[in-house]
């Protein structure tokens, strides 16, 4: 029994070989989490993609979009390049849209005249929400196994995971859930301060409902 003790001390080495496993296993970790998000965005991006333009069929209010190929309307939108916010549709090819430098709500053709004064301004919560988002549509539809498109077998299987995965403390899916949590009090403080903004600039307007925009 005196040697018990001993033998301990050839135990050394080999922690550094698992610590780099455990590096390796926590990065891959965090690849899955990241895209776990980016998919779940991806999904439910209200933003068209960029410089397309607004039309009645993509119309999604919400999304972020500026000044487009018809554009006719001097600077309404506070000079080029600025973006504004795709309010509620009109039935005759027109919609609403906030601009978020001069917050006027102003109405914008999108098929209307047989013209298009906006186009999309892109995401701006990642560079990566087109890409995801064509992944998205892809892997909705795939069951092949050995499937080469990038990222594919990777992102169902992590997806499946998550769908399936009741565990708590799960080193993948919790810290997921905690991000998407924030993001729905975000989102929910957001637009409460949007109301809000919304009935100020109505009161200072003296809004009557005729605001109109472009024309209109």
């Amino acid at each position: 029994g005196g040697n018990s003790n001993s033998s301990s001390s050839g135990s050394g080495h080999p922690p550094a070989a698992s610590q780099q496993t455990q590096e390796q296993r926590q990065q891959v970790l965090r690849q899955q989490q990241q895209r776990l998000l980016l998919l779940r965005h991806a999904s439910k991006c209200p933003h068209g993609q960029e410089n397309t333009k607004v039309t009645v069929d993509n119309h999604n209010e919400g999304a972020r979009v500026r000044r487009g190929p018809d554009w006719k309307w001097e600077d309404q939108d506070g000079g080029d390049g600025n973006t504004g916010v795709l309010g509620k549709k009109r039935n005759n090819g027109w919609t609403l849209v906030t601009w978020e430098k001069s917050r006027q709500e102003r109405e914008y053709r999108i098929g209307g005249e047989n013209a298009y004064d906006l186009q999309f301004g892109g995401c701006p919560v990642t560079q990566h929400c087109a890409s995801m988002r064509q992944l998205w549509k892809h892997i909705a539809e795939c069951k092949d196994q050995q499937c080469q498109i990038a990222h594919c077998v990777s992102s169902r299987y992590v997806l499946s995971h998550y769908h399936r995965c009741r565990e708590r403390g799960c080193a993948v899916c919790q810290p997921v859930r905690e991000a998407i949590q924030r993001n729905h009090e975000k989102a929910r403080e957001l637009e409460a301060a949007r109301k809000k903004q919304q009935q100020m600039a109505a009161q200072s307007a003296g809004y009557s409902g005729g605001g109109g925009g472009g024309g209109h």
